[in-house]
């Protein structure tokens, strides 16, 4: 065996254990991000559950969640618009580099969830934003609008019960001028 041979040999060996951490490298940054965005999703079901009725406390809240599942959170700020009122994270401001997605309550766009990276970042997916968080955006938009879907029907539904309890007050009030007519 030659010696360019060995050498030859012993570059493959290399450049095959560099392919092997890069891709370790990758996919660890893939899983500690998405770790990320499932914490984020996590934490938002566990609010709507665990949280007083009160919808301006849990959009303030949803909103301080969605920073840290960003891969900036540093300069992340994020926004939660509905019915014109905004809950904010501390720095927000309208830039160039944000993203967006729409709540659409019952079927009608009543607001949205908007993330902004407060300084410029490099190109990646959608501008500074990576896919995965285009679809966690989408997924705490879609997450959102059921919680507040779900609230405006059991305000709903105790609107009706108290209905209906009056309407039974006055069918027994009724039935007793009734009798003693």
């Amino acid at each position: 065996r030659t010696a360019n041979e060995a050498a030859s040999e012993w570059l493959e060996r290399m450049a095959a254990v560099v392919g092997r951490s890069l891709s370790h490298n990758l996919s660890r940054f893939e899983l500690r991000e998405r770790v990320k965005e499932l914490t984020c999703m996590y934490n938002i079901a566990n609010l709507a559950m665990t949280s007083d009725p009160h919808t301006d406390w849990f959009l303030q809240q949803a909103a301080e969640l969605l920073p840290p599942a960003y891969l900036y959170p540093e300069i992340t700020a994020a926004r939660i618009v509905l019915d014109g009122k905004s809950y904010q994270t501390q720095g927000f401001a309208e830039v160039p580099r944000s993203q967006r997605a729409d709540l659409l309550v019952g079927g009608l766009p009543r607001g949205r969830v908007e993330v902004v990276y407060r300084e410029p970042r490099p190109e990646l997916d959608e501008g500074p934003f990576l896919a995965e968080e285009r679809r966690l955006l989408d997924s705490v938009a879609r997450e959102i609008s059921l919680i507040l879907e779900r609230r405006q029907a059991e305000v709903e539904q105790a609107r009706l019960q108290d209905q209906l309890r009056h309407a039974y007050r006055l069918a027994t009030i009724g039935k007793l001028a009734a009798g003693v007519a």
